[in-house]
């Protein structure tokens, strides 16, 4: 999606020799177990690896055939292995899915990704102050609660207020609030 450029750039070679010739570094992919499959490492394990590589020439990543993976002869092509961490009943993967995998991890890796911010400050005591005695006046005056539960109560909606909802008991105290808040709306005169 989006990506035609990548696939209008692509070359096409007759043979994984040719199409590696000029690369610096060739990462092979591999669910397969065998003697000179062993030195595999994760994708996240050797991404920083790849990239600082990368930075010095061209880096093929290559991907087997989905019902039989890299043969040998394409193996020993290759300078790097990397094997996708999955359970051992389902080792094979998909072409699609690997591809995704591992470019994923090498994007992570790249620090390039950085992710939203919240655009708002933080907010100051004095605000969250005023929150909860405003809160408290509302939970009071829809009858949620009387004013000798104030204390008790606000002490559960200051931690509700400070870190989320979280658990039961915060979920069910907002809901109780959001059910009370309904019930007075519509009993009000």
């Amino acid at each position: 999606m989006h990506a035609t450029d990548i696939l209008a750039a692509r070359e096409e070679f007759p043979s994984l020799e040719e199409a590696v010739a000029d690369c610096v570094a060739v990462v092979g992919t591999t669910a397969r177990e065998g003697l000179y499959r062993q030195h595999v490492k994760a994708p996240r394990d050797c991404a920083a690896d790849i990239l600082s590589i990368a930075a010095t020439g061209p880096v093929a990543l290559v991907f087997g055939r989905e019902d039989k993976g890299l043969l040998n002869e394409e193996i020993a092509q290759c300078t790097h292995l990397v094997r996708i961490p999955v359970d051992e009943g389902y080792t094979s993967l998909n072409l699609s899915q690997a591809v995704l995998l591992t470019c994923y991890e090498l994007f992570a890796a790249s620090g390039r990704y950085v992710p939203p911010r919240e655009k708002a400050p933080p907010a100051p005591q004095a605000q969250k102050a005023q929150l909860n005695k405003n809160w408290a006046a509302m939970l009071r005056e829809i009858g949620f609660m009387k004013e000798e539960q104030t204390d008790h109560f606000m002490q559960g909606f200051q931690r509700v207020f400070s870190r989320g909802v979280v658990t039961k008991d915060d979920a069910a105290l907002m809901l109780g609030v959001a059910r009370q808040a309904v019930w007075a709306a519509k009993n009000h005169a």
